[in-house]
């Protein structure tokens, strides 16, 4: 089982090794929280150029090479090769880098959750890789509940922690707001 954790993404290097759709959803997800991220891949989308001509990422169209993990806080394998995973994967652990091989749970040491993202929150959920569908089914249903105005809430509740300091109190606030919100 894995532990959920929110990491700040923000300007560390992250490699994506894969050109893929399944690495352009890895990369959709990330370039929300603002990374560097550099993609490897022989061959990559049309999708993926595009990001590349707006600056959002770089890209190297050449077969993966160790080196590349050189600076790296985060890698994601977006590529079935399952022999190349491990080799990453491996070298990631001695390395102390985050590594994330998509369907192959064995291979990592994060996951990607389904993510709910309504700035400044986000929620992630996910089931240790056992049913990713489950997991999208469980978004979906989150998604439906949550209140659409939830960005105010969340300032208006910071803002209260600011001049109050009582929990008792910061909940009791937050409470009516979600129910006069709602």
């Amino acid at each position: 089982m894995f532990f959920p954790i929110f990491l700040n993404l923000e300007n560390k290097h992250v490699l994506i090794v894969g050109g893929g759709i399944v690495a352009l959803r890895k990369i959709e997800k990330l370039i929300k929280f603002k990374p560097r991220l550099m993609v490897v891949a022989p061959k990559v989308l049309d999708e993926i150029t595009s990001l590349e001509k707006e600056h959002i990422l770089t890209i190297k169209r050449r077969k993966f090479i160790m080196s590349d993990l050189r600076d790296k806080f985060m890698v994601v394998v977006a590529t079935d090769d399952i022999v190349l995973q491990k080799r990453i994967y491996k070298t990631c652990l001695k390395k102390k880098i985050h590594c994330n091989s998509v369907d192959s749970k064995d291979y990592c040491t994060f996951l990607f959750p389904s993510l709910i993202l309504k700035e400044p929150v986000v929620i992630g959920i996910n089931t240790s890789g056992e049913a990713p569908s489950v997991s999208k089914y469980l978004r979906q249903k989150i998604e439906d509940v949550l209140p659409p105005n939830l960005e105010i809430i969340v300032k208006e509740v910071s803002s209260y922690r600011k001049i109050e300091r009582s929990s008792e109190k910061i909940n009791d606030y937050t409470r009516w707001l979600f129910s006069s919100h709602i």
